[in-house]
């Protein structure tokens, strides 16, 4: 009978246990902890988001650089036409 009532008081104990899981409050160095961590997560988040950002903005640069690129080598064409006019019509 004995085995009977600790098989019984094994599953209360457990209940217990559970119950005092549940109901634990976190210590203050358990709680530094979780907010230590926490803000190394941020932190590498702030790193990665400034990453990604900064390879945004480099891109936006060469794009910028080969724009400029080319509408300098479109003024270019505009003038030697403009002055390939100017010599025909003077021609004329």
């Amino acid at each position: 009978m004995d085995n009977n009532n600790e098989t019984n008081k094994l599953p209360e104990f457990l209940k217990e246990i559970l119950e005092r899981l549940e109901t634990r409050k976190d210590s203050p160095s358990e709680k530094i902890i979780k907010l230590a961590i926490e803000r190394d997560t941020i932190y590498d988040k702030i790193n990665r988001k400034t990453k990604e950002l900064e390879a945004i903005e480099n891109d936006a640069l060469d794009e910028v650089s080969f724009l400029k690129a080319q509408i300098a080598g479109l003024k270019d064409q505009k003038e030697i036409l403009g002055k390939r006019i100017k010599q025909l019509v003077d021609e004329t």
